[in-house]
């Protein structure tokens, strides 16, 4: 659903697919870094919440504003997950 959205908006496959291992790809900006890298710390939340070097480089490349932005869009996407994962709803079998 979501990456054939991107694509038509003009998002390139060759990103898209490598947004699983960002850590390694050329392709993503430091803006993007920041942001993927503030997803997977809150998506997998430790006890000690997101790490200070995470926050650091977001609060760096992204203003106030746009962080707020950020988590809240992360934050939503994690509570659909949940819910679709805890009620056992299958992904949809056509986008």
């Amino acid at each position: 659903m979501h990456s054939r959205d991107a694509l038509a908006a003009g998002e390139s496959s060759r990103r898209l697919f490598s947004v699983a291992a960002w850590h390694e790809s050329p392709f993503f900006t430091e803006r993007e870094r920041a942001a993927l890298a503030l997803t997977d710390a809150v998506t997998r939340l430790g006890p000690d919440g997101v790490p200070d070097d995470v926050w650091n480089t977001v609060t760096k490349v992204w203003s106030d504003e746009e962080a707020a932005n950020l988590i809240v869009a992360i934050a939503t996407i994690n509570l659909w997950n949940r819910f679709a994962v805890t009620t056992r709803t299958p992904p949809p079998t056509t986008v």
